[in-house]
């Protein structure tokens, strides 16, 4: 495992160890991978965050509390979800800006909203899968926009932003990632909107990807289907749902996540899995 990926890995322990009831707040998470981020820079002093993060985290954490309070949060789909996409985004932008040789010098729009993105993609998840393409998606943009005029984001960054959001619907995900495998990494497309949409992705789906903490996400994920999809619940905690989960469910196509090692653990652990499967039939 990379250093990149093994620090993602310890970020997502550290999120564990707190959740729910030492819980930060996602404004503490993300002022965490912004400083993370301007690291060594940041090493005396806290990193400046911008505004607009802190304040659609803050929007978020708050929805989430409240509906914590009254019938709880989804099992996956929970502020717990969104503090993963920030870390898992946080590395695959440390990875990039290595890749790039670009100098720590505050965030970019690039990444700045590459970060909002993840804040708000899943707001107020209802915890089931979607009944129609990108049902859920236009339903989480359409309860955040209000939000969104009050923070003050421009039209443009709000209606990227949007773009983006309804991109992370799973039937769409392979189509992203074919047209950039297609496109290349040029200077044409390096900092594009087409690699926004395929990092977008891989963040929503990285620490699922992983052997840690992504057992305990499935459980998660099938606690959640539990009443609204039984049958799907189920077939997420056999073994041949993992295996059919991390060879066609989760693209990586990135330079970043190449360069974290994201695409080697995943067919390492699609190797163990079928060794165990054939010992057991042997």
């Amino acid at each position: 495992m990379t250093s990149g990926l093994a620090d993602a890995v310890e970020a997502y322990r550290q999120l564990r160890s707190r959740w729910p009831d030492d819980w930060p707040g996602l404004a503490a998470v993300m002022r965490g991978v912004v400083t993370w981020l301007d690291a060594p820079a940041a090493t005396a002093c806290r990193a400046e965050v911008p505004r607009e993060l802190i304040d659609c985290a803050e929007a978020v954490e708050s929805s989430g509390r409240a509906r914590a309070r009254r019938a709880g949060e989804p099992a996956y789909h929970n502020r717990l979800h969104v503090a993963d996409t920030l870390v898992s985004m946080a590395s695959l932008i440390k990875a990039r800006r290595s890749l790039l040789g670009t100098p720590v010098r505050g965030l970019t729009r690039f990444e700045t909203i590459c970060l909002l993105t993840m804040t708000v993609h899943d707001f107020h998840h209802p915890g089931r899968c979607n009944r129609g393409p990108q049902e859920i998606e236009q339903m989480s943009l359409a309860r955040f926009t209000p939000h969104a005029r009050r923070i003050g984001l421009s039209e443009a960054d709000w209606a990227l932003i949007c773009d983006l959001v309804l991109l992370t619907d799973p039937v769409g995900v392979a189509q992203v990632h074919d047209r950039w495998r297609r496109s290349g990494l040029t200077a044409k497309t390096a900092g594009s909107r087409a690699e926004m949409a395929v990092m977008v992705t891989e963040a929503d789906v990285l620490a699922s990807a992983l052997e840690f903490p992504g057992a305990d996400l499935t459980q998660s994920l099938a606690k959640e289907w539990q009443t609204p999809h039984p049958e799907l619940a189920s077939s997420l905690l056999l073994e041949e749902g993992r295996l059919k989960f991390l060879l066609a469910g989760v693209r990586f196509s990135s330079a970043a996540a190449d360069a974290l090692g994201v695409r080697r653990v995943i067919r390492e652990q699609i190797a163990l899995i079928r060794k165990v499967r054939k010992a057991k039939s042997a």
